[in-house]
């Protein structure tokens, strides 16, 4: 796809829209409540907005913190990628996330997990998501959301990452969970 930017005031918005995947968690306090505020607040901001079920996970590497909620949603964005990510922080700030220690608790994390079919390196995003295929709670979300959705990096189909995860992870299933 061939998009021109807007330049001068609007530098962080494109012609055209992108649809774009994020990841979202929380472990503590009211995460039920913090993540419906990051859906509310997303959904203002992106086009053709759509969240996938809600399920709650066990910490990585079996860290000694609280169980996570999680869920994927997608949207369309005209918003360039780190202007999003600018957007995911924000929210994650005003949620009262602070960042004192690598995958520890936190009230509200916004991962952009894809953006279009780009792939992109930059000094503070990835995307896709570089951990994506290892994490359950960020798969079967987005097989429920997009089942249909290809690794722009590597080319595979989702049911591919998640048959790939089965076969190599001891971590357990996480469990869909009512709001």
């Amino acid at each position: 796809m061939v998009d021109l930017l807007y330049t001068g005031r609007n530098a962080n918005v494109r012609k055209s829209s992108m649809l774009v995947h994020l990841g979202l968690g929380s472990n503590l306090g009211d995460r039920h409540t913090l993540l419906r505020n990051a859906r509310s607040a997303l959904a203002e901001q992106l086009g053709e907005f759509r969240e996938s079920p809600i399920y709650e996970s066990a910490p990585l590497l079996g860290m000694d913190q609280p169980s996570y909620l999680n869920q994927v949603v997608c949207g369309t964005t005209t918003l360039e990628p780190l202007a999003l990510l600018r957007l995911c922080q924000a929210l994650e700030e005003q949620a009262g996330r602070v960042r004192t220690e690598r995958w520890g608790a936190r009230t509200l994390d916004i991962d952009v997990l894809s953006y279009g079919e780009q792939v992109l390196s930059l000094p503070e995003l990835t995307v896709p998501h570089p951990e994506l295929p290892n994490r359950a709670f960020v798969l079967l979300p987005l097989k429920d959301l997009t089942p249909d959705w290809v690794h722009p990096r590597t080319g595979q189909m989702l049911d591919e990452l998640w048959a790939q995860w089965q076969a190599c992870s001891a971590e357990p299933l996480p469990t869909q969970v009512s709001e």
